[in-house]
C-alpha cells in the first residue's frame, strides 16, 4: 500500500520587480492500495435533518469569484449547499450544456 503526500502552490509575481512569492492553498495525503472493505452506507435522510443552513449559489460563485477564481457556466457543477457547524451536504451535477 503506497502513502503519497501532495501540496498546490501558486506563484505570484509582482510588477514591480519584487520577489516572486509561493501561496500553499492545500495539502494532503494520499493512501493507495486494494482495499476489500466496502465503506458504511451512510444515511442521507439523517445527513439532510443534520444539515439545516441552505447556502445560495450564487453567493457560493461570487465568493470564489472575488478571490478571482471564475469557474465559469461549464464548471458550475455545485446545486445546492446544506450544512451545519460540521459538515456539509452538496449536489452536484454537470451542468447540461457539458453532458453528453
Amino acid at each position: 500500500m503506497g502513502r503519497y503526500s501532495f501540496q498546490i502552490f501558486s506563484l505570484s509575481v509582482p510588477e514591480n520587480g519584487e520577489n516572486p512569492s509561493w501561496t500553499l492553498h492545500v495539502s494532503g495525503k494520499i493512501r493507495v492500495g486494494e482495499s476489500n472493505s466496502i465503506p458504511a452506507p451512510v444515511d442521507l435522510n439523517l445527513l439532510q435533518s443534520r444539515c439545516l443552513e441552505e447556502t445560495s449559489i450564487a453567493s457560493f460563485y461570487q465568493k470564489y469569484r472575488e478571490r478571482g477564481i471564475d469557474y465559469g457556466d461549464s464548471f458550475q457543477g455545485v446545486q445546492q449547499l446544506q450544512s451545519n457547524q460540521k459538515e456539509v451536504l452538496g449536489l452536484i451535477q454537470l451542468p447540461e450544456k457539458n453532458r453528453f
